[in-house]
């Protein structure tokens, strides 16, 4: 079991951790795979509506699925969105487990170092991510690149495995954030101190957020879920270099993990007294970049509440 870090770096994967958009050796890639996919599960209805929509763009596959049969005639329902969405899953992995290997899909530069240096102690973070994409997929990358693979991982796995929620699960929203940091605070019995500031117990700021980030490459729904949970959103230009991230929203360009590496490596020491990541990467105190609103007001307020513990434990599987 992995040890309790004092900081927590969660990320995306596809596009933001390894080029899973580009083609493998066979010429085979995610977008690839999932249009095949649907194909197969869908039929051609499905691939209309699958070209509607814009094709996968990041989606999870229940949403997928869901989006899919909106647009579809009702002989569609032979199944259930439950064992449709399986099906697609499996043809999906069926097309790109076969292709991994050392050199597809290429991880992006300083990801090995990254998480080398995390895993051997270097620097005192838990790595976690959160994907919309599968366990066995992620973690075979991991095994045949031969690197430690991440603390804590929520995909779209564990979604599809739950008790449907009572809130949207999909990125922009934070339920898979709000799984995996759950995860983090049980690596340890010791818990987080309490926040003195008014109202920011309700916002989960006392169970270690201020020493939470997220990295990813799409400012959307990568962005977004950063900005509802409340924490520093780290942008990789990997696929969207057109982005500029705004500094005084708690968004830094990263050019690749070769600086996420290097930079908290030159602030070891901060990291050692504690600071927060609102301190260490922007020179602000982390109430100030975050500040806390009184109930009812602002689009802050709804974005904090639908974070909080008091609601994940109203959920099954806490």
């Amino acid at each position: 079991m992995s040890k309790k870090q004092n900081y927590f770096i969660v990320m995306d994967f596809d596009g933001t951790l390894a080029a899973t958009f580009k083609d493998s050796r066979n010429g085979m890639n995610v977008t690839k795979a999932s249009r095949q996919a649907v194909l197969d599960v869908f039929g051609n209805e499905g691939l209309r509506r699958y070209q509607e929509i814009g094709e996968l763009n990041s989606r999870e596959p229940g949403e997928l699925t869901q989006l899919l049969l909106e647009g579809m005639g009702k002989e569609a329902r032979s199944l259930s969105a439950e064992d449709l969405t399986e099906h697609y899953v499996e043809a999906k992995l069926g097309y790109l487990t076969s292709e991994i290997t050392t050199e597809w899909p290429q991880l992006y530069p300083g990801a090995r170092e990254f998480f080398k240096a995390s895993a051997e102690g270097e620097l005192p973070v838990n790595t976690g991510i959160v994907s919309s994409g599968h366990d066995k997929f992620i973690l075979k990358v991991f095994e045949i690149n031969e690197i430690h693979p991440p603390d804590i991982l929520v995909t779209s796995d564990i979604l599809r495995s739950r008790e449907m929620p009572h809130r949207d699960r999909y990125k922009p929203f934070t339920y898979q954030l709000a799984v995996a940091h759950r995860k983090w605070e049980e690596l340890s019995s010791d818990g987080f101190p309490e926040s003195d500031v008014e109202g920011e117990s309700y916002f989960g700021r006392n169970h270690g957020k201020p020493y939470m980030l997220y990295i990813g490459d799409d400012p959307i729904k990568d962005g977004g879920l950063a900005e509802r949970a409340r924490i520093p959103f780290v942008f990789v230009p990997f696929s969207k270099p057109e982005f500029a991230p705004q500094v005084k929203n708690g968004q830094i360009l990263a050019q690749d993990f070769f600086f996420v590496r290097d930079f908290l490596s030159d602030h070891s020491k901060q990291l050692i007294e504690r600071r927060s990541f609102a301190q260490i990467l922007f020179e602000r105190e982390d109430t100030e970049l975050f500040p806390s609103f009184p109930e009812g007001i602002g689009l802050h307020y709804e974005l904090g509440k639908e974070y909080t513990n008091k609601n994940l434990r109203r959920e099954r599987g806490f």
